[in-house]
């Protein structure tokens, strides 16, 4: 696995409005200190979706800065992105490691400790946990 520098993690929603260019406000973000980006898009088409993770990629390849995928194995594959990470609902942990392979970061959301525990014990590499406070991003918090 690649290393990676979580000093600060930019959860890059495609849901949320935008006054700018979505990649340059990526790309603003990464001058500015991000060291890695997740790229997460709850409702956008699978076609959309890629576009973007492929825009994304080649914005962040100068940078050497990773991406992360939420949710999608497929995106994250096609995109040559650094991973994926999954829900709870997503395709398990296990199943996930033999698609993407041993060199692949796959983190995991965890809303409890028996969830966390299980996540650590199936080789998460990382674990998410959140929101701890309010976010206009999440619907039930």
């Amino acid at each position: 696995m690649k290393h990676v520098d979580w000093s600060l993690c930019l959860i890059a929603d495609t849901e949320y409005p935008t006054r700018t260019n979505f990649i340059s406000t990526i790309e603003k973000a990464v001058k500015e200190g991000v060291s890695i980006v997740q790229l997460r898009s709850k409702s956008t088409d699978t076609r959309t979706f890629l576009d973007t993770a492929f825009q994304l990629t080649e914005m962040l390849v100068p940078y050497d800065i990773p991406l992360i995928i939420n949710d999608r194995i497929d995106i994250a594959l096609a995109c040559k992105a650094d991973g994926v990470h999954l829900g709870q609902k997503d395709l398990p942990l296990p199943f996930a490691r033999e698609i993407m392979g041993k060199n692949k970061t796959i983190g995991i959301t965890a809303m409890n400790i028996k969830q966390a525990e299980t996540a650590e014990s199936q080789g998460a590499d990382y674990i998410g946990v959140g929101p701890v406070f309010y976010t206009g991003s999440k619907k039930k918090t």
